[in-house]
């Protein structure tokens, strides 16, 4: 697993390490492009709602979180938003 991101309380489907690569290119297309200033991102469970989310950490305080309701709808955004940062036409 990679310093910039973490997992918490969210099992990857069998191909993990396509996902984890995914994970990894959307931290740096965040960090280079909106977010300077976020040290790492947690992609998991959130416990208040029961979804979901991308929390954007600065300094160990959240910034900003991103909810959603199920694992598909985070995993399909993160590879959408890779898809579409690199010019693939989705």
């Amino acid at each position: 697993m990679s310093d910039n991101f973490r997992l918490v309380g969210m099992r990857l489907p069998k191909n993990g390490g396509f996902y984890q690569g995914q994970f990894s290119k959307f931290f740096e297309t965040i960090i280079t492009t909106f977010y300077k200033s976020v040290n790492y991102m947690e992609f998991g469970k959130q416990d208040q709602r029961g979804g979901f989310s991308i929390c954007f950490y600065e300094d160990d305080v959240s910034i900003k979180q991103v909810h959603f309701e199920s694992k598909d709808h985070l995993l399909g955004f993160v590879v959408g938003f890779n898809c579409h940062s690199s010019g693939a036409i989705l």
